[in-house]
């Protein structure tokens, strides 16, 4: 449920960076959610959709319920009792299980499936099979997210049986590993090119950060600027995130001078204490950065060109794979790379660190050779037949 809203509050904020004279070109808008908050807009930013709303947060929520509607049919109320208590227990994936669950009713509905009972294994290896020929990439992703829904299901007395019919052995499907995707140094040039001439100083910090510190684009939206030690060069990364572990995330030279060109040109008056705010003074949500981030390095945004020249898709986790293939290239032990990233097994942090093929093969002609060079060096004991012995020894070798 949306919160109640200070609508004289917000019709102010709305305003904030229009002067006065400009205030005859505003247009007066009620939120498209349905909440009935009036509001203020600039002609120049209305949507071609005709929905505006006062808020991203506004926004997002309408956008849930109109999918949830569109294809939960009627187990709505079912599914929207489970997201709700999943949200008040503070679970940090309800969009992951939301991107699982409404397809899975999608498929029941289209099968005239309308009580929960009548789903059987079967049923879960059909869902997956449509979801594949659909093109529902997302609702297979993990499907220990229908277990847990079945689970809590049956707990809860919406199924008449006690088994679940999700069989992880069958139905659970392996995951590819891919190798590391880090920007090459022809690339990161390129990319602080078009920060230079395109970005601003929110732009550049958000670069630096990823490229050094590898946050993620929530921990970086995250961050307070009590968060931020220039002088040790470090930042208190909180929760939540997504190991669930505080932690101190290092910074080099790049990042405090970005940083410190931000916090410059960071508004005071804004009235609260996350490092980066959007350009009305509220702060900086993920999606929103996204956005910015692709208009300003990518050629098009919204399936229009925007630019001549820029990447084709943008990506801030790759930054993260940036940071720490930079390391290891440097010659950063594993225990250093897993604390700078907050990596809580090799495994995973394997998965981001790409080692210089270059580098790699020095090491790997060094320890041949080294071994070779030891092999023909070592001593090795010599067993000598019996008739090669007593020539060798004669009658006193003789037991």
């Amino acid at each position: 449920m949306v919160a109640p809203i200070d609508v004289k509050k917000l019709q102010a904020e709305t305003v904030i960076g229009f002067p006065a004279k400009r205030s005859d070109r505003a247009v007066a808008l009620t939120c498209s959610c349905g909440c009935g908050t009036e509001f203020q807009r600039p002609k120049r930013l209305l949507n071609k959709s005709g929905l505006h709303y006062v808020s991203v947060e506004h926004a997002g929520a309408h956008r849930t319920r109109l999918y949830l509607e569109e294809t939960c049919g009627s187990f709505l109320g079912l599914v929207t009792d489970y997201l709700d208590q999943l949200t008040t227990r503070g679970y940090k994936s309800v969009g992951t299980i939301r991107g699982a669950l409404c397809p899975f009713a999608l498929f029941l509905n289209e099968q005239g499936i309308t009580d929960l009972g009548h789903v059987t294994p079967k049923t879960i290896t059909n869902f997956l099979a449509w979801a594949d020929a659909v093109d529902y990439k997302s609702a297979a992703h993990d499907i220990s997210c229908l277990s847990g829904f079945f689970h809590w299901a049956n707990r809860n007395g919406y199924r008449k049986s006690t088994t679940c019919p999700v069989v992880p052995k069958f139905h659970s499907k392996k995951r590819p590993h891919y190798l590391p995707r880090p920007y090459t140094p022809e690339e990161m040039s390129f990319i602080w090119g078009l920060a230079g001439e395109r970005g601003n100083s929110r732009i550049r910090a958000v670069v630096a950060i990823g490229e050094e510190s590898g946050l993620r684009l929530g921990e970086i939206c995250r961050l307070r600027v009590q968060d931020v030690d220039i002088e040790s060069r470090r930042f208190f990364v909180r929760l939540p995130n997504k190991t669930g572990c505080e932690r101190w995330a290092m910074f080099s030279d790049k990042t405090a001078r970005f940083v410190a060109e931000w916090l410059s040109d960071r508004d005071p008056n804004c009235e609260h204490d996350q490092l980066f705010h959007n350009s009305v003074g509220n702060p900086l949500l993920p999606a929103t950065l996204h956005r910015e981030l692709c208009r300003v390095f990518c050629k098009t945004y919204a399936a229009e060109q925007i630019h001549l020249n820029g990447v084709e898709q943008w990506s801030t986790h790759r930054l993260r794979h940036t940071m720490a293939s930079n390391l290891a290239s440097g010659g950063a032990s594993i225990p250093v790379i897993m604390a700078s990233g907050g990596w809580r097994s090799v495994s995973s942090m394997m998965t981001y660190t790409q080692n210089d093929i270059a580098v790699a093969r020095r090491g790997y002609d060094d320890a041949m050779r080294r071994h070779y060079e030891q092999s023909m060096t070592s001593t090795s004991k010599e067993i000598l037949s019996l008739d090669d012995f007593l020539a060798e020894y004669g009658a006193e070798g003789q037991l």
